[in-house]
């Protein structure tokens, strides 16, 4: 029998399923009770999402291997200007960076769960009936409002993401920055038939109607970029629509018996396919450090600062909200050595996954 507190999970989408998962894979294990409800809106399950080496290295080797095998890594990647030049180009090493569709992931881990983990609806939550409560909601997390009852909700980042699917092959993976109207558009191979993509725009540009028909208006305001991008558009089913969030900071919580994994924990930009990542490492450093949970927000604060940062920077220089700023950085990056660029792009992107 075990010595730690039972604990309650509120959530089953990915963060509540890792943070079930590692904690039922203790040496002595304590009693895991998901609490969980259908997601509004539901998910597309065939959404294409990234998960990072920093993540897959934590999970079980089994499931690994079958993450692995059911989606593909990326080898290379680039961020490109609307009219399709180069800004740079960079090779991943093998193994980094896994896309595989949303769907499958989560499937994935439902089924490594253990029987011992309980599931109820969310609804018979109560929490005065465990030691430990971990909130795994998302974004409007009443978990992370219990920890931070003086802090603000998720206030809108100012631009809204389109998430699609497309049938036809992209050839590789790119980001294109946008030059003004905070658009930008990323796509990545899925398959040697199919693409999934992201698109921003500023909030401010989307028709008063939420009816309005989004394949239509992504191809108005994106057939000045390069191509494959509006034929991606343009094959694709009607895309996803979601508001960028963001989490007013907030000090590290030092509740002896509530924490945060994942969106509940802190929001990122949605484009750079760090969201599932840090939700699985978050999940494998509470089962480290539980039942101490003020030791784990702790170990966790510098990686959630520098992706936070990393993020930051990227949205800043990828999608311009002012006219002028990006024919400017476009110029720049022109001029700027490969070399130069390439180490400053690979600096970022380790110290995104530093923590």
């Amino acid at each position: 029998m075990s010595l730690l507190p039972p604990v309650a999970i509120r959530g089953s989408s990915l963060s509540g399923l890792a943070a079930a998962l590692s904690l039922s894979s203790l040496p002595s294990p304590p009693p895991v009770t998901l609490y969980s409800s259908p997601p509004s809106p539901p998910p597309d399950p065939h959404i294409g999402v990234g998960v990072w080496s920093t993540a897959l290295s934590l999970l079980p080797p089994p499931l690994r291997a079958d993450l692995s095998g059911r989606g593909a890594f990326l080898s290379a990647a680039g961020y490109r200007a609307v009219d399709g030049r180069w800004l740079h180009r960079t090779s991943l090493p093998p193994g980094r960076l896994l896309f595989l569709p949303q769907g499958e992931l989560l499937e994935r881990f439902e089924a490594a769960l253990p029987p011992s983990v309980s599931r109820r609806p969310a609804a018979e939550y109560e929490g005065g009936e465990h030691g430990v409560t971990v909130g795994a909601e998302g974004a409007c997390s009443p978990t992370r409002a219990l920890l931070h009852p003086s802090c603000p909700g998720p206030q809108p980042g100012g631009y809204h993401v389109f998430r699609g699917n497309s049938p036809h092959p992209a050839g590789e993976a790119f980001q294109t920055w946008g030059r003004g109207g905070r658009k930008r558009f990323a796509v990545v191979p899925m398959s040697a038939e199919a693409s999934t993509w992201f698109a921003t725009v500023d909030s401010g540009l989307l028709p008063p109607s939420p009816s309005f028909d989004r394949r239509s208006f992504l191809l108005s305001h994106f057939s000045s970029f390069h191509p494959p991008v509006p034929s991606l558009i343009s094959s694709s089913p009607p895309p996803l629509l979601s508001p960028s969030l963001s989490h007013p900071p907030s000090p590290p919580p030092s509740h002896p018996s509530l924490c945060l994994v994942g969106d509940a924990h802190r929001l990122l930009d949605p484009v750079l396919a760090m969201g599932f990542t840090l939700a699985i490492e978050d999940a494998y450093s509470l089962a480290t450090h539980y039942p101490d949970l003020p030791a784990y927000h702790r170990a966790r604060a510098g990686r959630r600062r520098n992706a936070a940062a990393a993020s930051a920077l990227v949205g800043a220089l990828a999608q311009p909200s002012v006219a002028g700023v990006g024919e400017a950085r476009d110029a720049l990056l022109g001029v700027v050595p490969g070399v130069v660029k390439g180490a400053v792009f690979d600096w970022v992107m380790e110290a995104s996954l530093r923590g």
